[in-house]
């Protein structure tokens, strides 16, 4: 005896359902999913480079070759980023890199991306341009956060001084 048309159909959506709920993230019931989080828990450098380097700062007088941190190319960038030493600090010398890996609060980036006016009304970046928004900062923040890994997925180690 053939299955009915009916019954293939019921069988078939029964399978969809079966396979929607086995593919949903488990969840406790206090638990809610945030989908910002979700888009930069795993930001790479590839991801900050193309997405608000290269598009936001890497044009014009900035950093577009003239001057470090140079945002030429995605090497140029990152390597005069991690562990390098900035130009201008704030007037305390707090910062001692540029990007420190794991830690937001000890770098020259996270502060100069959010705030203005350490040292004068000429300090936050993008310097005389709309200021990064909420998704772009927590994209580098994610990318610090998670050790600030290249483009290659390789986690930067301190270099000798």
């Amino acid at each position: 005896m053939k299955p009915s048309f009916s019954h293939k159909y019921w069988v078939l959506i029964m399978s969809l359902c079966c396979l929607a709920v086995a593919c949903q993230r488990v969840q406790s019931s206090g638990e809610s999913i945030n989908k910002a989080d979700l888009e930069t828990e795993t930001a790479h450098f590839d991801e900050v480079y193309h997405r608000v380097l290269k598009p936001r700062c890497a044009d014009g007088p900035c950093h577009g070759g003239s001057f470090e941190p140079s945002f030429t190319s995605i090497s140029s960038a990152y390597y005069t980023l991690v562990y390098h030493p900035p130009i201008k600090n704030d007037l305390s010398q707090t910062y001692r890199y540029r990007v420190l890996p794991y830690s937001i609060d000890s770098s020259l980036l996270m502060t100069r991306i959010q705030e203005c006016c350490f040292n004068d009304t000429m300090d936050q970046m993008p310097l005389l341009m709309t200021p990064l928004n909420s998704q772009e900062i927590d994209i580098i923040g994610s990318w610090i956060t998670n050790g600030a890994q290249d483009w290659n997925g390789q986690t930067p180690s301190l270099p000798n001084e």
